[in-house]
């Protein structure tokens, strides 16, 4: 199929909306029956639909429902109509007849076809028949049979989720979809908080370190809950989250033409205290899905049966209570002591790797003065000095936050832990100062607020499967558990829900068979995680100024380096400063950015590397674009932070 974008949202338990559409130039009939053989739900795709790679071309489409987490599964056995058609412009009639065909390829029922020809608009007329500029979109609404029923397919034991974060809450949502019980456990006890702001000052997380630290909720965030919980973007935008767009976020003056695909390129502005207490809200408000707070998890409780690997039969509590269960899912964070359970209970170790993030975190929230906010401030604010970060992050009604992120053992900006020293600080910097100047914002709580302070991060993925199926049966580990990489990226939030998606996924492709959904999700999650993972410890490598080590005696690994010191090497020098004088490479770091293309897009499309090209000739020459975020010597900063007198010297004179 040739289109330009593809997309679902569900608006209700039982039914999903998709939205297909076509904007370009149609290929004549011969080339658009070449094309069509493209299936949605297949393994090995990137996320939206390609830009045009040549002029009058249509490029692949290369869009999956996968992306939101729909499967092929849920498509074919669901019951499917057409909602409606739109057609602002004239359109080929060889296009409808493509897409009636990819539907039918797809098992849907036959007199879908038949009503998506009913809806087509006038073909084209004679003299452009076989070429016509068009713009299709058709909205197909399924419902899914096992979706509409009150009862779930697996009666009996419940799914027990260790964590209630937002992981474990998103997981609980899509677990209700096959047990009839769900029990969450959550170590740390909340007081019921009837607002967002009585969450962000009074819900105490001990377990959950960057609670109110900045957090970034990207576009595919926005994708995902769209797919599986529209009742909590519905929501989020109640309780005062904004929506940022591709054009509110570029750079000034950057003139980003819009494009059909750019409505996926949507951010939220929230705090993570505001995310987690609506999506909390909706998982008490089901019936199905017990939470319970202030109980910690000790271990596993399993069996093995003839030699063969333990299977997760529940889980025991430290105050000796035991719950059983059908399933496990891990979802406590970077912390999390499944290796330990797991070792109890005599199952290999999960294969793990990791690398340190090299960097500590300073954080503190604000919140808008009415009347008193500058006009002409870009959305989003971010810049990497090398020795040091900064990022502003918009939030829900008017609130944001300043995260300063250091090298870490850096013993001059130890001194940021100080909110009156923090905020000189930031004075230094012409991006930052017009936030905070002339009272433009206030701490959120009063003066005396805080600021916060995250380190020792390590950037870890676990892999609880191996050749030989899962280490235990049973028993998954979603979210930060899995993967964990460096917050400055900002997928913490977003690898949960994708995550809890393939869990959706695993689970409806292998009803009964938990092996076989543990592999699924293994796969999947592989597939769509692990290059961001790669990328961000590449990143982290980079900016403490290290390198990977060549490894001459394993090929793959030598590749691997070499691929990496080049991509970082073009990344540098090329796409990152045409991306603040290029809206084509603009869109297409944005895409990367927020989990929709994965990182290799930057270098595998051939028309952002064109359009980097003069970017890298004047970076070569020396007179590169300018940085978005205006440089501030270290030295002045450290003047206005009021490091000691001897540090200061030592800066000045290169001591």
């Amino acid at each position: 199929m040739n289109c330009r974008r593809l997309w679902a949202a569900t608006p209700s338990a039982s039914s999903t909306t998709i939205v297909t559409g076509a904007n370009a130039r149609a290929p004549s009939p011969a080339n658009t029956r070449a094309r069509s053989h493209v299936r949605p739900g297949s393994h090995a795709s990137g996320m939206a639909a390609a830009s045009r790679r040549s002029r009058g071309a249509i490029p692949p489409c290369r869009t999956r429902l996968r992306t939101v987490g729909v499967t092929m599964r849920q498509v074919r056995n669901g019951r499917m109509r057409l909602v409606a058609m739109v057609s602002p412009a004239m359109l080929c009639w060889p296009r409808i007849g493509t897409v009636s065909r990819w539907w039918n390829s797809s098992h849907a029922i036959p007199a879908f076809s038949a009503k998506l020809k009913i809806a087509a608009p006038t073909p084209c007329s004679s003299r452009r028949n076989r070429r016509c500029a068009g713009d299709m979109r058709a909205l197909i609404a399924y419902s899914h049979p096992r979706m509409s029923r009150e009862e779930a397919p697996h009666p009996g034991l419940p799914a027990v989720v260790i964590g209630g974060g937002i992981a474990g809450l998103a997981a609980a949502r899509v677990l209700a979809r096959h047990f009839t019980r769900v029990v969450v456990l959550e170590r740390d006890q909340q007081v019921e908080m009837a607002s967002p702001e009585e969450a962000f000052d009074g819900w105490e997380r001990p377990g959950v370190p960057q609670f109110r630290h900045s957090h970034a909720f990207l576009a595919r965030v926005r994708l995902l809950l769209l797919a599986h919980f529209p009742d909590v973007l519905d929501r989020l935008r109640e309780v005062g989250m904004r929506e940022i767009g591709l054009a509110e976020a570029a750079p000034r003056g950057l003139g980003v033409a819009p494009r059909a695909d750019d409505e996926d390129i949507v951010l939220l502005a929230c705090r993570r205290a505001t995310f987690e207490w609506v999506l909390r809200a909706s998982v008490v408000a089901r019936p199905a899905i017990e939470l319970h707070e202030g109980l910690s998890v000790a271990g596993l409780i399993g069996t093995v049966v003839d030699g063969d690997r333990p299977t997760v039969t529940g889980v025991r509590l430290e105050d000796g209570r035991s719950v059983e269960a059908a399933l496990v899912v891990d979802t406590t964070g970077r912390r999390s002591r499944a290796p330990q359970w797991l070792a109890a209970l005599r199952a290999p170790p999960p294969r793990e790797r990791s690398a340190p993030c090299g960097i500590f975190y300073y954080t503190r929230f604000y919140r808008e003065r009415r009347g008193r906010v500058p006009g002409g401030r870009p959305a989003l604010v971010a810049g990497d000095l090398g020795w040091v970060k900064v990022a502003i992050f918009p939030g829900d009604a008017g609130s944001f936050s300043i995260t300063v992120g250091t090298p870490v053992g850096d013993p001059h900006l130890k001194a940021l832990i100080d909110p009156a020293r923090f905020e000189r600080f930031l004075g230094a910097f012409p991006t930052v100062a017009p936030w905070l100047a002339g009272r433009a914002a206030e701490p959120i709580a009063g003066p005396h607020t805080p600021v916060l302070v995250m380190g020792q991060l390590q950037n870890r993925l676990r892999r609880f499967v191996d050749r030989e199926g899962p280490l235990a049966n049973g028993f998954f580990a979603i979210g930060d558990a899995a993967y964990h990489s460096n917050p400055i990226y900002g997928r913490g939030v977003t690898s949960s829900l994708v995550q809890a998606a393939l869990l959706d996924e695993a689970l409806d492709r292998h009803p009964g068979d938990l092996r076989a959904a543990a592999r699924h999700l293994d796969r999947a999650s592989e597939a769509e995680l692990r290059p961001f993972w790669d990328a961000a410890v590449a990143g982290d490598r980079r900016s403490a100024g290290g390198r990977r080590p060549f490894q001459l005696t394993n090929p793959r690994a030598y590749l691997a380096a070499m691929a990496a010191e080049v991509f970082g090497w073009f990344f540098d020098r090329a796409l990152l400063p045409a991306s603040r004088i290029d809206p084509i490479v603009f869109r297409g770091l944005m895409r990367v950015f927020n989990m929709l293309e994965p990182p290799d897009h930057l270098l595998r499309d051939p028309e952002l590397v064109l359009h980097a090209l003069p970017a890298l000739a004047r970076t070569l020459r020396g007179d590169g674009p300018a940085p978005a975020f205006a440089p501030v010597p270290r030295a002045v900063a450290l003047a206005r932070l009021g490091a000691d007198d001897e540090a200061m010297q030592a800066e000045r004179f290169g001591g």
